[in-house]
């Protein structure tokens, strides 16, 4: 009797030795819904007691964790403890997913900085890392240094790595990241004057059935951009009429203060002065529109 009685304790031991613990489940948890809830789990994140980050794992998986949840809020964190927290660890005791993100934020962190020599680095370790293991964020790290190699003014590689990361998104069939990576490829070929491939993605979009209306505008106010920033006065009446529509519609809070410039520069050139001015003091005043509507 007293061995099945060792046996049944050794057994539930064992039982409870294989169950993630609170702190361990509560990551787990917060990791599930950090991409579509990233307000809440860096609520969460911040309020956790430390002292319960007993293990290097804990510790590890948090700074991970609290490094994703400011990225994805929005936050340009420029202090690169956390991800080195994080590197130091997954580097020695993995899994390779969460090395290669760590990595991913630590390039992030130099890039906030200015650093961009060292962000590429980074951002080069972790594409090797990630490639076969993390797609999503394989796809992120080509486009963050695409973003970086533009701060460098090497934009062969800015387009290049735009193409890759736009074609991985693509293939998971993460379309809010399809259309907004080829927003940005459409501008990048644009300023490189690689005016055919851009004008053919740009229609593709404007074509496209399940594009919604923002990405559309978007597209055209960029078209209008080009048009402007490349001096076709041929075609300066065509851009100001995607400004006025723009305008007109539900997402003018989309234009940009450089678009404003653009619109105004137009304005002006085809003799519209009056408006231009009109926009152009608006904007120095730093309160662009709404006295606008119905003048321009």
């Amino acid at each position: 009797m007293n061995r099945y009685l060792i046996l049944l304790v050794f057994s539930f031991s064992l039982l409870l030795s294989c169950r993630p613990s609170y702190v361990e489940s509560q990551l787990l948890d917060i990791e599930s819904y950090i991409m579509e809830r990233p307000d809440s789990a860096l609520s969460v994140l911040e309020s956790m007691d430390r002292n319960l980050l007993v293990k290097d794992g804990y510790r590890a998986h948090h700074a991970l964790l609290h490094a994703m949840a400011l990225d994805k809020n929005f936050i340009d964190v420029t202090d690169d403890s956390l991800a080195l927290l994080a590197v130091d660890y997954y580097s020695e005791c993995g899994p390779e997913k969460y090395y290669a993100r760590s990595l991913y934020y630590l390039g992030v962190a130099y890039y906030n900085q200015n650093l961009y020599n060292k962000a590429i680095v980074e951002l080069t370790r972790a594409e090797t890392i990630a490639t076969g293991v993390d797609s999503l964020y394989l796809a992120m790290i080509k486009s963050a240094l695409s973003d970086t190699y533009a701060k460098c003014y090497n934009f062969n590689e800015e387009i290049e790595y735009l193409r890759e990361s736009n074609h991985i998104f693509e293939k998971i069939g993460d379309l809010p990241h399809v259309y907004s990576t080829t927003l940005e490829l459409i501008h990048s070929l644009y300023n490189q004057n690689i005016t055919d491939e851009a004008d053919a993605l740009l229609e593709d979009l404007l074509l496209n059935d399940n594009v919604d209306g923002l990405i559309k505008n978007l597209c055209k106010s960029t078209q209008a951009f080009n048009i402007v920033f490349n001096h076709c006065y041929s075609e300066f009446n065509k851009a100001l009429c995607i400004y006025d529509n723009m305008f007109d519609s539900e997402y003018q809070g989309w234009i940009t203060i450089k678009d404003y410039w653009a619109w105004a520069y137009a304005l002006n050139a085809v003799g519209r002065k009056e408006e231009a001015q009109i926009l152009l003091i608006s904007l120095l005043q730093k309160n662009p529109v709404p006295h606008l509507i119905g003048y321009i």
